[in-house]
Parts: structure tokens; sequence; C-alpha cells
């Protein structure tokens, strides 16, 4: 049974993901107000990926209190790769519709090369990170309960070092960074598996703390990309990243604070947002083609804020119900776990 806490996260985490997407023109950098509301909108958002990786990793280290490791591979398979192969077909077939590409591209290479390395549907990138994260739950889930805490400790922190704060740190300076010194069992986004497990399995009692360093991870993102981008004409990604210690710090206080302070004891509210909370990955899948049908057919693209947010909710609401009418299908409802 999911925490409150978390089906509350999921939700919201993938609104941001879609307010991600309709912000896009944060990517065309302009000397106008308009590109700073977009460096906001992009900076308040970017926790929303670091948190679908901490509840994954809330939610599945200890799967084998549930079922077998045999179990949750084929779990895995069915709810998060056969979808992802399927839909990345899609986007092929998507993007013959659209023009982007012709027949004559696509041969067995452009396929493997499409998928693997997200050149169809771009947006489909986190699949890939998503199923090392799931590759290596296994491992971390053998570690004894008793020894958890510290085990996890060291490993956040050893990861937090050397793929978060060095890279940046060598990046400022303006030196080559050895990736091979981040090389360890931690790698790339299991650290953020790795935290989201810590902080729902035991009290830390750092609020102030969490808070402080939140909003410091925030601000670095929000005015360093805005100052640099400003000095150089275009957009800097110097603190860019969802690896980078700015979105590690925000995200990691987004996901402490819902923990610690998300409670909702109202059943009907809770039958809702779960009911939106399982839906939350086929919206991930497809909002994308709505958000391209919205701009490419009906050449509709907003910039203000205030209709970004309604795109933003038509985007969702939309992508929502498709999902809703296509779990009640046979067959299709497999690719909509």
């Amino acid at each position: 049974m999911k925490k409150n806490y978390i089906t509350v996260l999921n939700v919201l985490a993938c609104f941001m993901v879609v307010m991600l997407h309709v912000n896009g023109d944060f990517w065309e950098f302009s000397f106008t107000k308009k590109w700073i509301f977009a460096n906001a909108i992009e900076s308040l958002a970017y926790f929303a990926v670091p948190v679908f990786f901490m509840i994954s990793g809330a939610n599945l280290i200890d799967y084998r209190n549930r079922y077998s490791t045999r179990m949750y591979i084929k779990k895995r398979i069915k709810k998060v790769i056969i979808p992802f192969i399927a839909w990345s077909i899609m986007g092929i077939i998507a993007s013959l519709l659209f023009k982007s590409v012709s027949f004559g591209m696509i041969d067995f290479k452009f396929i493997i090369d499409g998928i693997f390395n997200s050149k169809i549907v771009e947006i489909y990138w986190f699949f890939i990170p998503l199923i090392t994260v799931y590759l290596a739950i296994p491992i971390y889930s053998l570690i004894p309960v008793l020894n958890r805490k510290k085990a996890y400790i060291y490993m956040i922190a050893w990861a937090i070092i050397t793929i978060s704060i060095l890279p940046l740190c060598f990046k400022i300076l303006k030196i080559k960074f050895n990736n091979d010194i981040s090389a360890s069992v931690v790698g790339g986004y299991c650290i953020y598996a790795l935290i989201g497990y810590l902080i729902d399995h035991y009290k830390i009692k750092k609020r102030k703390i969490f808070i402080i360093i939140g909003i410091l991870g925030l601000c670095i993102h929000f005015f360093g990309t805005w100052y640099l981008s400003y000095k150089i004409g275009k957009i800097d990604t110097m603190f860019k990243g969802y690896l980078n210690i700015p979105t590690v710090m925000y995200s990691v206080t987004i996901y402490y604070l819902f923990k610690e302070f998300v409670n909702i004891n109202n059943p009907k509210i809770i039958n809702k947002l779960n009911n939106i909370s399982n839906a939350t990955f086929g919206i991930y899948l497809i909002h994308i083609y709505i958000i391209r049908i919205i701009e490419k057919i009906l050449h509709i693209r907003t910039s203000f804020i205030f209709f970004k947010l309604i795109e933003t909710c038509a985007v969702f609401i939309v992508s929502y119900l498709i999902i809703y009418i296509m779990k009640k299908i046979p067959i299709i409802k497999e690719l909509v776990p």
C-alpha cells in the first residue's frame, strides 16, 4: 500500500514533468522577461524527475518482503520495458505522421539507435536510467536491514561527492573531470533511489537544515543560470543537470518535506489521487504527443506563465482521460500499466 505522501508526490511530479515540456521555450534564450519567467518555471519544476527515482527506491528496495527477485524482474519487464519499447515504436509512426522522418530513413540501425539513445522520442531518455536503477535495486536489497542506514549514508555521501559536487567544481575551474573517480556501486540516478529509501524508512530530524539546503539549491539553479546565460547570450548549463548538486539539494528537500508534512486522511481525496497516481506512467508516455498536436497542428504556443499553466492543466487532463479509456481496453491496457 502506497503512503499518502508518495501518492501526492507522484501526481505532482507528473504534473511538473508536463509543465517542463510545455515550458520548452526556456531553451530559446532571449534577453526578455518571458525567458526569465521560463527559467523560473524550469527551476521550480526541475525536482520532478529526481523525485520519480526517489519514489522507486522507497517503494522497491524492500521488494523481497513481497515477492521473489524473479517476480520483481517480471514485473519490471511488464510494467516498464515492454511499454517503453512499444511506445518508442509508436514514436516512429508518429514521426512519420508529423513528417519529421521519412520511410527511407528507417532501418534496423535507426530503430535501435532511436530507442536506446532516445532519438525518436527525446523525453523517453528517462527509461534507460530507470531500468539501470531497477537492475541495481536487487543488489541494494541484499544489504541487511540493520546495516542499511549506515551503508546507504556512506554510498550516498560518496555518490554526492563524486557524481554531483566534484564534476561541478571541475567545470567551474574549467578542468576536465576524470569520470573514473565516480565509478562505484552507486552510479548515476541510483543515488536518488537510495535517498528515497533512506528518507522514507528512517526518521530524520533536520527540517531547518533541509529547508535551507533546498532554498539554496533552487536559488543557485535559477539565479546561476540567469546570470551566466545573460553573460554569454545563450543558455549556460553550468548549474543544470538532474545529478548536479543544486538539483540534488532542491529535489531531496522537496521529497523530505512531503514525507514530513503531507498526510491526507480524507478517503475520498486519497481515492481520487490514487486513481490519478495509477495513470501517471501512462500520462508520461503520451503527454508529449498532446503537446505536439497543440503546437504543430493547432499552432498554439504559449509564452506567458498563466497560459502555460492552463496548457499544462489541459495536457495533463486530456492525457489522463485518454489513459483512463485505454486502461478499459483489453491488450491495449498492457501498454499503459
